[in-house]
This record gives structure tokens, C-alpha cells and sequence, in this order.
């Protein structure tokens, strides 16, 4: 049997897996669906590996990419670690919703219809939540991708901002996560090159609050001064350029203090949709946790 922590960092990869599905399913165009039913099929087939590893049982190499078997051993696995009778739900409806929409899509080009990748999140989405409870007594809402971030601030506000996001609430959603994102770059920012460090919007504003005409006038050239600093800032920490332009552009400047209170939030014209809050949450964990795995002076 696997550690508690191996099994917690397993479980919270089942559920990203699962996020970058449902991210796909919103957009809803043919590669969006593609994405999307190779992910939630993926998650699922991932979640039972880990029941069979779990239970330490050894998968035969002929039945690896086996769905039925796979399930069945799943099963097995399940008897085992709970020491009952009982089994797996769903079995059949996994089966033709989700594993023959994915096997169609990879091994025919059978496009999934906007309703089959609708049905398929439904399913999957109702299949781990019934089964995570079942096997680990761990609700599939109760998983969080900030459970795998060291740092307790940013884990605090990005955690709000998954609960958010399962709330369907947009607007916390997009505070909670642009708040972690601040809250990182603040922390990363000290390990920059000296005159990056001087480019602060607080410090340059400051100097030109005596004459508004001045301020105005190099407003543009402030604006792009600080847009250079967090361009250097993100993009050496793995995102991409799309992600950059797509946090600036649309998601909210937030104020905080020394002390990391949240001191304003300052909403642009243009806002983040869902699909785009769930793309940039899952870019910025996983640079959070390759920043983590390369450099412990992030943590508290």
C-alpha cells in the first residue's frame, strides 16, 4: 500500500485531470471536445490504477489497456482496502458514456457531440464523486489542488478559489485566484535582478503624484514599465505568453499590504469567463509546484 502522501498527491492529479476536462467541455468547440473526453476518461482510468495500487495488486501487462480489466481489478482492489463485498458503481454507463466516446474520438475520428461530452462530464464528474467517498472516505469536492502548495497564504487564497469555482461563482473566483497569483509574484519578486526590483507601480506612482499633467502623460510608459516586470516575473516561471496576456488583460489588479490584507481590488472592462479562470488556475499550480520543487525558499 501506497503513503498517505503518495495517495493525497495521487488523488489531487485525478482531480486536475478531471478540471482540465471540464475546462475543455465549457469551451465546447471540436478540439475543445476532443481535449475533453480523452481528460475525463483519463481521470477515471487514473482513479482506478490507484484503487489496484492501492490494494497492492499487480495489473498483468496483457490487461493494462484493458478497460474491463481494469475496472474488474479496480473492483478487487476495493474489496480489499474495505474489507467488504461491495463494488464499483456505474460500470456500464462509464463504459458507453465516457471509455467508447474517448476510444471513438482517438481510434475512428468520431468527433464527440456537444451533448456526448456534456453526458460524458456528467457521468464522470457524478462517478468520482459517489467513488472517491467509497474507497477513501474522501469526497471528491473535498480534494483541492492547493492541498499540494507549501506556502499558506497562496494555499489559503487559492483553495477560496477552487471553492469558487465549484460554486460557479465568477467574481470570487477571479479575486481569490488573482490574489494567490499576487501573492506569489510578491514572493518570487525579491530573487529578481536588482533594477527589476525598482520597477514598482507603488514606488513609480508615487513620484509623479505631484503633478497629475505628468502623470497622465507617462501613464502609458509606467503602465508598460510594470507589464515588462511581471512579464519577466511569470515567463521565467513557466507561464506563457497567452497566460500573461490573459491575466493582465482580464483579471483584477489587486492592492494588498505588507502584511498581505487585501487593501483594493480594481476591476478591468473585461473579465475572465470560467473556461479561462479554470485555464489560468491549473497554469499557475503547476508553476507554483515547479517553482516549489526547484526552490524551498517560497515556503513560510
Amino acid at each position: 500500500m501506497k503513503s498517505i502522501n503518495d495517495l493525497n498527491r495521487q488523488l489531487v492529479q485525478i482531480k486536475q485531470i478531471f478540471l482540465h476536462g471540464k475546462k475543455h467541455a465549457i469551451s465546447n468547440n471540436a478540439l475543445d471536445r476532443l481535449h475533453s473526453i480523452i481528460s475525463l476518461d483519463t481521470a477515471i482510468e487514473y482513479f482506478l490504477v490507484t484503487i489496484i495500487h492501492q490494494a497492492d495488486i499487480k495489473l498483468p501487462r496483457k490487461d493494462e489497456n484493458n478497460f474491463d480489466s481494469i475496472f474488474e481489478n479496480a473492483n478487487i482492489g476495493l474489496k480489499k482496502i474495505r474489507n467488504n463485498s461491495i463494488e464499483l458503481p456505474h460500470k456500464t454507463v462509464i463504459t458507453s458514456r465516457v471509455h467508447k466516446v474517448r476510444n471513438g474520438a482517438c481510434h475512428s475520428g468520431n468527433i464527440p457531440s456537444t451533448e456526448s461530452i456534456n453526458t460524458a462530464l456528467i457521468h464522470t464528474e457524478t462517478f468520482l464523486n459517489e467513488t472517491f467517498k467509497l474507497c477513501f472516505n474522501k469526497a471528491f469536492g473535498e480534494v483541492f489542488l492547493a492541498d499540494m502548495i507549501e506556502h499558506q497564504e497562496i494555499c489559503k487564497y487559492f483553495k477560496k478559489a477552487e471553492v469558487a469555482m465549484e460554486e460557479n461563482d465568477l467574481e470570487s473566483l477571479t479575486v481569490e485566484l488573482a490574489t494567490g497569483i499576487q501573492i506569489f509574484k510578491n514572493k518570487v519578486t525579491s530573487e529578481l535582478p536588482g533594477w527589476l526590483k525598482q520597477m514598482e507601480r507603488t514606488d513609480v506612482s508615487t513620484t509623479l503624484d505631484d503633478n497629475q499633467r505628468i502623470q497622465t502623460a507617462l501613464g502609458d510608459i509606467v503602465e508598460s514599465v510594470c507589464l515588462l516586470r511581471n512579464f519577466t516575473v511569470f515567463i521565467s516561471l513557466g507561464f506563457t505568453f497567452h497566460d500573461l496576456t490573459l491575466f493582465i488583460a482580464k483579471f483584477p489588479i489587486i492592492n494588498l499590504s505588507v502584511s498581505g490584507n487585501i487593501l483594493g481590488v480594481h476591476h478591468g472592462r473585461i473579465k475572465p469567463t470560467m473556461s479561462e479562470c479554470v485555464h489560468l488556475m491549473n497554469a499557475f499550480y503547476n508553476m507554483i509546484l515547479s517553482y516549489q520543487s526547484s526552490n524551498k525558499s517560497i515556503c513560510p
